[in-house]
């Protein structure tokens, strides 16, 4: 089976809004729907995972039955970090997927994710077990000493990770459990834990847009390449 985890438990306090910026809308719809719509509309995708505050689970529910999205089978708690927050959706799952059964991970403040995208992190998790989207970085990239330049760093051995990332469900558990007994709290994001445990990522190179809205005027740019709000 092909089980998606959305998460959607940050509280976006760099967005300085009350509001967490899942719920924020862009033509007149919460940011997570349109994460939520893509992978309801994929046919390869069997049942989605939500992961959010508690006290926003009536919210999500209202969501849910207004677009109809079938294939939200659970809520999750969200936890008070990212990694926490990916490792409680694993447990609730523990019992019921294989160890051979994919998980695709993506964070819902990137709401430009296509049907492309979840197909070709499906499809190259078929040959490895554990799979990242990432973009090639064009700009001079440097380490900083305070506020100024330290190193420069070559761009051409770099990359800058994204959601989805998709793993077998057996290994990513494996991954989230030994960090969780060496108390390794708080890396930010799933692929990293991967590494931890001496396995390899690997890398599917994407050169569509997959903003992560992080900041207030991050939301300005969504209307141009949300295609009306019908994505």
């Amino acid at each position: 089976m092909n089980f998606a985890v959305l998460l959607a438990s940050g509280k976006g306090k760099r967005m300085h809004n009350n509001l967490p910026k899942q719920f924020m809308l862009v033509y007149e719809k919460p940011l997570l729907y349109y994460s939520i719509k893509q992978f309801e509309s994929n046919d390869k995708i069997d049942e989605i995972i939500i992961v959010t505050a508690k006290k926003f689970f009536t919210k999500i529910y209202q969501i849910v039955e207004q677009y109809n999205f079938h294939k939200v089978h659970m809520l999750v708690i969200g936890g008070k970090t990212r990694q926490e927050s990916s490792y409680h959706a694993l447990v609730a799952l523990k019992d019921y997927a294989r160890a051979r059964d994919n998980i695709i991970i993506h964070d819902c403040a990137r709401p430009l994710i296509t049907q492309d995208m979840i197909n070709i992190t499906l499809m190259n998790l078929q040959k490895h077990p554990a799979v990242s989207l990432c973009h090639k970085i064009s700009n001079t990239i440097a380490s900083r000493l305070y506020n100024t330049i330290d190193n420069y760093l070559p761009r051409n051995k770099l990359v800058a990770l994204e959601t989805p990332q998709a793993f077998r469900f057996g290994l990513i558990l494996k991954a989230h459990q030994f960090a969780v007994k060496n108390k390794i709290m708080n890396v930010s994001d799933d692929s990293q834990l991967i590494k931890l445990i001496g396995k390899k990522v690997h890398l599917i190179f994407s050169d569509q847009p997959n903003l992560k809205v992080t900041y207030a005027s991050d939301l300005a740019l969504l209307p141009n390449l949300l295609n009306g709000g019908n994505e």
